[in-house]
């Protein structure tokens, strides 16, 4: 949010015959002292000779920062010499070194900073940080700073009270800059960080009104900061009543993917059907031959993992309209465990980029076995030593075509094999929409529907699916369903 000083001068006078009166001017002054909301020297060393920001909570004054801010040697107390320039309409206060700075510590001094309303920062501020030199002998393979490409919610936008922060970049950066480098006025929380994207997770529920995101002294791997900071104001706003647990979506005809494992929601601004990966609809052959349900450690629930090996096909069956979502281009997500970068194929039902379905069984598999192919079909093409959600690119075959309606998603072999886990798949039509644990957690469950009164012999009409072979014993073990 930019604080402005806002001097209103109202006057207001009645001219007429008679007694005249004329109203006392009215003055709202600004006595709120500016405070420093960011800087970039947090989070770890910095190269010597980098330019030094402070972001500041409203407009400040280039006299008084010129005069108030000094950067010294914690050593031996001998000051750098400098230039102090302002930035982003008068926010941003950055110190360019004049002189070369040696590798060691440095601390940076804040005091008698006035805004332009002449209110003064209320207490000195001394922050300590290293500097260090880089060998300029040989060309850096990466000089490029990181950039900031969206944020959810973006300037002027509002997110709900208990929602998160979601920043991309258009690069990894580095973990301990995001978390000192990332600020929400008045909002205690935390910074993760996965790959090129940040989220910031209130610890509580924010206020409801109006808020500013500050992204300063970001990093990149390879050391690089964030040029310039950035000032993003947004709004709280209270979150919406949330739809009864009870509630049972219409019956469609179509068997949803499961009961507690099929959830949905509605987070930034998209639609999200979630759903765990041993909640298939059909495996075939209906054994882990191929594909495994599996325990493993922090999964939610348990997890499929891949054998390994040409020749199997699982799937899974879902509705967007469950989440009150419609045809069209939909991105898909997966929480997974790759430490070797094994991905497979995954084709849907319906989108003009996946035809053939292969028949089976055997089914076809290996790397660029028709009708499989690397750009539209491969997907979890990324290594995960731990549990993460992927792929913030929406390569390859993570971009998808789905019917309105019912759809369902067939994965091949291509790589995967017993080191590889799937835990939680997920849909969205947001392409800027990144899922995080905790958003499962609080999506919505859908129960089941239909499937109790309705015999399994007519399925396959019923669906309008021949292909759909679903496993009796696995339905009645996974969904407690009365299959007649």
């Amino acid at each position: 949010m930019r604080q402005l000083a806002l001097f209103l001068l109202i006057v207001i006078c009645f001219c007429g015959c008679g007694e005249e009166e004329t109203s006392a001017p009215t003055v709202v002054a600004d006595t709120t002292p500016p405070t420093i909301v960011g800087t970039n020297v947090q989070g770890g060393p910095i190269p010597v000779n980098t330019p030094i920001v402070l972001v500041f909570s409203e407009r400040v004054d280039i006299t008084s920062a010129q005069s108030g801010i000094s950067v010294r040697s914690s050593i031996d107390a001998e000051p750098v010499k400098g230039v102090v320039t302002l930035q982003n309409g008068g926010h941003e206060v950055k110190f360019i070194p004049t002189e070369k700075m040696t590798t060691g510590g440095y601390v940076l001094t804040a005091i008698g900073i006035k805004d332009a309303a002449g209110n003064v920062l209320l207490t000195p501020v001394s922050i300590f940080f290293g500097a260090v030199e880089v060998d300029t002998t040989q060309e850096p393979v990466d000089v490029i700073p990181p950039k900031v490409m969206s944020s959810i919610p973006a300037e002027g936008q509002s997110t709900e009270s208990t929602g998160s922060i979601t920043i991309r970049f258009d690069e990894e950066i580095d973990a301990a800059s995001a978390m000192s480098g990332i600020v929400v006025s008045g909002v205690e929380g935390t910074v993760e960080v996965t790959g090129a994207v940040a989220i910031f997770k209130p610890e509580k529920p924010m206020q409801v009104g109006k808020h500013t995101l500050a992204i300063v002294g970001i990093r990149d791997l390879a050391g690089n900061i964030l040029e310039s900071s950035f000032i993003i104001p947004f709004e709280v706003i209270a979150p919406s009543s949330p739809p009864p647990d009870d509630v049972i979506p219409p019956d469609t005809g179509h068997l949803p993917t499961g009961a507690t494992s099929f959830r949905v929601s509605s987070y930034g601004g998209g639609h999200q059907v979630w759903f765990e990966a041993e909640a298939f609809s059909e495996r075939d052959p209906d054994s882990d031959q191929y594909f495994k349900v599996a325990e493993a450690k922090g999964a939610f629930g348990e997890a499929v993992t891949r054998a390994g090996g040409a020749g199997g096909m699982i799937s899974w069956t879902f509705d967007i309209r469950q989440a009150g979502g419609v045809g069209g281009e939909w991105y898909f997500w997966a929480r997974i465990i790759s430490p070797d970068n094994q991905s497979d194929y995954m084709l849907v039902d319906g989108d003009p980029d996946d035809v053939p379905i292969p028949e089976g069984p055997p089914y076809p598999g290996e790397d660029g076995t028709p009708p499989f192919d690397n750009a539209q079909h491969r997907i979890l093409e990324e290594t995960q030593t731990e549990w993460a959600w992927i792929m913030a690119d929406h390569a390859e075959g993570h971009t998808k075509t789905l019917a309105d309606g019912v759809n369902t998603m067939y994965i091949f072999h291509r790589q995967g094999n017993e080191t590889v886990y799937w835990d939680v798949f997920m849909w969205t039509d947001r392409a800027d929409y990144v899922p995080t644990d905790d958003d499962y957690n609080n999506a919505r469950p859908v129960k089941a529907f239909g499937l109790a009164v309705r015999p399994l012999e007519g399925l396959s009409t019923t669906w309008g699916s021949s292909r759909m072979r679903y496993n009796k014993a696995y339905l009645k073990t996974r969904f407690q369903i009365d299959i007649r």
